[in-house]
């Protein structure tokens, strides 16, 4: 999970793919009856974005060929044309071979979106088994994170550190740990959310006390792997992170502060309090075994005067250039062609070395995609999160209980941190992230089949048919 070059890429992008197909075409037992119009447009969205992807592959202009020495103007590639261009008047990828490498994994997961959209839409507890994978997933992500810290290992123990390459360059399986610290935060929220979702369901039937600790020792695992990957970004992200799922569910932590001491064997508030305090020192302390590196990594960024911001609000000048030239159409310069395409516009910037990835995904996506695809991936994107915010703040009695409204606002929060933290790094350019991302984004469009509980029916089968749980 998270290694996104060479053959490390592929195990991930067919499990994604297989997944994909099988959500697609096994038959769930049961038939949609809400949200038809909401899964129309999921399905229009997507099939739109895979033809326009599929399209500027096919009708490409060039192919992206490495060479051993550097060409004219510094360049170490460059674009040999495709022969016999199907239709040379019309828009395609600058470059074939890029565009058909994202491609590879942007397509599964899109079927991914569709395939867990539709199972969700009729087994709402898939969306939860889907967060508590990716939640324990990134526990073991922060977990091989930090042995790696501790031990000053220069990569993950199955893999030889790269040539020139200094151990905090890696987190765990991941290359950055800015990448890593994306991943952690989105299962960050979600673990939180499972946490509290766990609580509630101890004080309504008193059971699952023991699931909703494990769930407070990976929350305190995710804290120390970010922490510890050292990332300035992944650490302001975390605070979004904590204090956006504070505010959002205020009422229900309250109302579980309330009612928590009835856990205890004595009953006593101050045993409680007593407890909640030593959890705080806990999660205090594991901060601050990591401060050292918290701050380094700011002083370093203050010494450099930032330079890093600079350096990306400089490539995101030379996109917007990339987006005035001629060539760019309203379906962009295709899949994957920033890459080898930025060298030609940033002659004049101030700017060293090979920039792969512009540390914007978002303009980034407007120069690959062009308007058209970034309407598209907005469509998908945005209406998954206006989904998941009119379940979570439903009255409870017309849609989802607490504990569903609770595991709403956690993929709220996962899905808006990452698009936070996509506007100064990559992390929809690395497999295991957009397949995560993916995922979420079927459980949150899978979510319109959600509706009125039917008062026909017993409360045990409403709760049951409503909420992902």
């Amino acid at each position: 999970m998270g290694s996104y070059y060479g053959e490390y890429r592929w195990p991930l992008i067919y499990i994604s793919l297989l997944a994909g197909v099988m959500l697609t075409i096994v038959p769930t037992g049961a038939r949609l009856k809400r949200g038809r119009l909401g899964m129309v447009v999921l399905a229009l969205s997507l099939v739109a974005l895979a033809a326009q992807g599929i399209w500027m592959w096919w009708n490409a202009r060039w192919d992206f060929v490495q060479q051993s020495t550097e060409v004219s103007g510094g360049v170490p590639w460059s674009m040999l044309p495709v022969e016999n261009v199907p239709f040379p008047d019309m828009p395609g990828a600058a470059a074939k071979n890029e565009a058909w490498d994202r491609l590879t994994y942007i397509c599964p997961a899109l079927l991914l979106i569709w395939g867990v959209a539709r199972w969700v839409s009729r087994k709402p507890a898939v969306g939860i088994w889907i967060c508590q994978t990716i939640f324990v997933t990134g526990a073991l992500v922060a977990v091989l994170g930090l042995a790696m810290r501790w031990t000053n290992a220069e990569a993950a123990y199955w893999m030889s550190a790269e040539k020139g390459s200094q151990y905090n360059l890696f987190f765990a399986t991941f290359r950055s740990p800015a990448i890593a610290t994306v991943y952690m935060n989105i299962a960050l929220a979600l673990g939180l959310s499972l946490f509290l979702r766990a609580l509630c369901g101890v004080l309504r039937d008193r059971r699952g006390l023991g699931f909703a600790m494990l769930y407070l020792v990976g929350v305190v695992v995710l804290f120390n792997g970010v922490m510890g990957a050292g990332s300035k970004a992944g650490m302001v992200m975390t605070g979004v992170t904590l204090i956006l799922w504070g505010v959002m569910n205020w009422r229900a932590l309250w109302d579980v502060l309330k009612q928590s001491a009835s856990l205890l064997p004595s009953g006593s508030p101050l045993e409680r309090n007593l407890l909640f305090g030593a959890v705080a020192l806990i999660l205090i302390l594991s901060g601050l075994s990591w401060a050292e590196t918290t701050v380094v990594r700011w002083q370093d960024a203050m010494d450099k005067e930032y330079t890093t911001l600079d350096a990306r609000s400089a490539i995101n000048t030379v996109q917007i250039k990339m987006m005035k030239d001629p060539d760019w159409s309203v379906l962009g310069f295709g899949p994957g062609s920033f890459h080898p395409l930025f060298p030609y516009y940033s002659h004049n910037a101030e700017l060293k070395g090979i920039v792969v990835y512009a540390h914007n995904d978002h303009f980034q996506t407007l120069v690959e995609w062009g308007s058209v695809g970034f309407a598209l991936f907005v469509v998908l994107i945005a209406g998954a999160c206006l989904i998941l915010l009119s379940h979570s703040y439903a009255a409870e009695k017309g849609g989802l209980s607490r504990r569903g409204r609770v595991m709403q606002r956690g993929m709220f929060i996962a899905i808006l941190v990452s698009l936070i933290h996509a506007c100064v790094d990559f992390p929809y350019q690395i497999e295991s992230i957009a397949i995560t991302l993916a995922a979420l984004l079927g459980v949150a469009w899978g979510g319109v089949g959600y509706g009125r509980r039917s008062s026909k029916k017993p409360k045990a089968e409403q709760e049951e048919e409503v909420v992902p749980a």
